[in-house]
């Protein structure tokens, strides 16, 4: 739960502390003013959503296990952070406080390299930029480079965080606008770099299959044709 502000005081100035995403220009003063009305919508429609309290706080149903693999999953409109990042301006401490906002880097991976024990992994995932890591395995990065350029890095990411959840060739080289070729280099470079992994997901989805069951640790799922191989 976060305080929150007035959901009336927005500001009209676009230096980036309201609206951080957009690059304004206007030709004329009407054009300012359309461009305004509009910002003020979309704030006020953002802000109905949210539940807020008498307290001045806004509370949501997280959901928990809401998905099949487990996940939260609250609703976009009502959950603050998963609002647009420029809305997210309305979270305020109280006066006197200071309000921090911390999350997971690539948590995903952080838990499939615990769960696989694949030492390039852990390796890879304790640096600064895992894909950047990745990247430098593949040849794509300099060695020496401590985060890869935007678009490169955007492709490997892509990959990475695809191949953690059973992504194919086909789908990998639309989302990277990549040629099939590149695509399926990608995918076996990761399954070269990160072979202990694969091994582990592979040994996983047999035994699940085998048993009807997928079991980690206390967490278990029962398995049956309804469940695709890329959910386990």
């Amino acid at each position: 739960a976060c305080p929150v502000g007035s959901p009336i005081e927005i500001s009209d100035r676009h230096d980036g502390n309201t609206h951080s995403n957009q690059s304004l220009e206007f030709e004329t003063e009407s054009d300012q003013q359309s461009q305004n009305d509009s910002l003020r919508c979309e704030f006020l429609l953002a802000w109905n959503r949210l539940k807020v309290g008498t307290d001045q706080r806004a509370r949501s149903l997280v959901r928990p296990f809401g998905t099949i693999t487990g996940r939260d999953r609250p609703k976009a409109g009502e959950f603050l952070f998963l609002q647009s990042k420029w809305f997210r301006s309305v979270i305020k401490p109280k006066m006197g406080k200071a309000l921090v906002y911390i999350d997971w880097t690539a948590f995903e991976i952080g838990v499939a390299a615990g769960l696989s024990r694949d030492l390039n992994l852990m390796n890879h995932y304790s640096k600064s930029d895992i894909y950047t890591e990745f990247g430098k395995q593949m040849g794509l990065v300099e060695s020496s480079t401590i985060k890869a350029p935007d678009t490169i890095r955007r492709i490997l990411k892509e990959c990475v965080l695809g191949c953690n959840y059973g992504m194919g060739v086909e789908t990998l080289a639309k989302r990277t606008q990549c040629d099939f070729y590149t695509a399926q280099s990608l995918i076996d470079g990761h399954r070269k770099v990160y072979r202990q992994f694969w091994e582990f997901n592979e040994d996983f989805r047999w035994r699940a299959q085998e048993t009807g069951l997928a079991e980690i640790g206390d967490w278990a799922i029962r398995v049956d044709e309804s469940i695709r191989q890329t959910q386990l």
